[in-house]
């Protein structure tokens, strides 16, 4: 393998490593609440659809980027990562 490819492999664990896992009530609230105008983008959507779309949308904004890997979304959102596809 070369350095380059090396590198970017360990880049890839670092960002799936740098995940936060453990969440306050307060950082729930604050980063992966709803707001009014998020809130009217889901209307459209029903059960597994419309909680799927939050959790990518809420983790994009937080991480700047979509999870690779359904084991990046951390459990306390609400989300069992093994359930999840």
């Amino acid at each position: 393998m070369s350095k380059i490819a090396y590198h970017n492999l360990l880049g890839h664990f670092d960002r799936c490593l740098a995940v936060k896992r453990q969440w306050s009530e307060a950082e729930l609230d604050t980063h992966w609440a709803l707001t009014a105008q998020e809130e009217a983008l889901t209307v459209a959507r029903r059960g597994p659809s419309r909680f799927g779309f939050v959790v990518l949308l809420k983790f994009f904004q937080y991480e700047g980027r979509f999870p690779e890997s359904r084991r990046e979304i951390p459990a306390d959102v609400g989300v069992d990562p093994t359930v999840v596809s």
